[in-house]
């Protein structure tokens, strides 16, 4: 069965059908679809962030979470169940894949590890969990103790080489403010109307979205050529 399910995975047309089914189809059209991508999710990770950072799949789910009774509900209820079930393994994969690079085990061009295109790599699962934590249907089912635990211990991971390069430029990091940070991105607010008609909090956090966007752009594009080493991620 897996052959048969690989080699799905050539169909561009798969994703976007089966979601269609879920959204329009019969109820009983809806219900094999679901099993459907169940059935995808749990044979192959690969397959969650195709269907996960879809909101339209997201928002589907949450309708078809509000039926009362009746075989949808049901299948609507099994079919969360069993994604929450796989959010413990992610979060650990990526945990112990964030680990390796920051410490310079895993080797290669920052955009593979970003990317699709880096097969081992699971970081980019790491977005449909937030996607799963802003659905009603999924939250109360993903969030657990466990979990949340998890999540704890992935923060401290990202943290420690910020706390490193801050004790390295004896800099508390307590005052560090966001603000000092979002400098350069001022004048991108300065005769932009569309910013500079917000309210303060508003447009501080636009300012903070420009700024994470920049962030992001250069982190992952701007050694797209070379490599990772382990003094990069050491400080």
């Amino acid at each position: 069965m897996n052959q048969y399910i690989l080699s799905l995975s050539d169909d561009k047309q798969l994703v976007p059908g089966l979601i269609s089914l879920i959204e329009q189809g019969t109820d009983v059209l809806r219900v094999k679809a679901l099993l459907f991508v169940a059935l995808l999710c749990k044979n192959s990770r690969r397959w969650l962030p195709h269907f996960f950072c879809n909101a339209k799949l997201i928002s589907v789910v949450d309708r078809l979470g509000k039926e009362k009774e009746g075989f949808i509900h049901h299948c609507t209820e099994a079919f969360v169940q069993l994604v929450a079930s796989l959010v413990p393994g992610i979060l650990d994969t990526v945990s112990s894949d964030i680990q390796q690079v920051m410490v310079g085990k895993r080797h290669g061009p920052v955009t593979a590890l970003a990317g699709r295109a880096h097969p081992k790599s699971t970081i980019h699962l790491f977005p449909l969990i937030l996607h799963l934590l802003g659905s009603a249907s999924f939250k109360h089912r993903v969030v657990t103790g466990h979990v949340l635990l998890q999540l704890a211990n992935l923060i401290k991971i990202l943290e420690a080489p910020f706390q490193v390069l801050f004790k390295n430029l004896t800099v508390d990091i307590k005052d560090v403010k966001p603000t000092s940070l979002l400098k350069d991105r001022l004048r991108e607010v300065e005769g932009n109307p569309k910013l500079g008609s917000l309210g303060p909090q508003l447009q501080y956090s636009k300012i903070m979205d420009l700024a994470l966007d920049k962030a992001n752009r250069e982190i992952i594009h701007r050694q797209g050529s070379s490599s990772l080493t382990s003094a990069t991620w050491s400080w």
